[in-house]
């Protein structure tokens, strides 16, 4: 989960009982990442491929409207557009969001062991430059390569037109 590019597994239905065993939401840099990482963390979780749970993707989405960090937590809860919220204390409280996941998770101590080295080995590959770029802000790709259909991913789509 740390190494891909992600963000759609935060769509769809969340088990009640699931929710109240992990932090709600936060609204630093990328807190819907550390919130389905903490769901993951306590048990199964499955990803439906149903058109109603894919990212709708448009100019005004957040991520694109909010160029920064800062402003995508901002738009997310305008408190943080203080001076006690600059970027690297946002982009703090991410790593801190990863760490306090797993040491609520329900996990064997060799586990929590192996969860903490998968944090680290992410951490040293984001010092690489370029490592921390967004998918959005990486040069354009011909749309045609990419395009990929939801009727052919959704079931009971299958022969209708895009």
């Amino acid at each position: 989960m740390l190494f891909e590019p992600g963000g759609d597994d935060f769509y769809g239905v969340i088990r009640a009982a699931a929710l109240r065993r992990v932090r709600p939401m936060d609204s630093y840099h990328h807190a819907d990442r550390t919130f389905v990482a903490e769901i993951a963390l306590h048990g199964r979780f499955h990803q439906v491929p149903e058109l109603m749970y894919f990212r709708r993707d448009h100019p005004t989405r957040a991520e694109r409207a909010n160029p920064s960090k800062r402003s995508r937590c901002v738009n997310l809860d305008p408190r943080r557009a203080g001076p006690l919220h600059p970027t690297p204390r946002l982009l703090a409280e991410y790593v801190w969001g990863f760490a306090s996941a797993i040491r609520r998770a329900p996990l064997s101590p060799a586990d929590r062991r192996a969860c903490y080295r998968h944090l680290a080995a992410w951490l040293t590959s984001r010092v690489r430059p370029g490592a921390g770029e967004r998918v959005e802000d990486r040069a354009p790709v011909d749309p045609a390569l990419l395009t990929v259909s939801v009727d052919a991913l959704v079931a009971g789509r299958e022969g209708r037109r895009a």
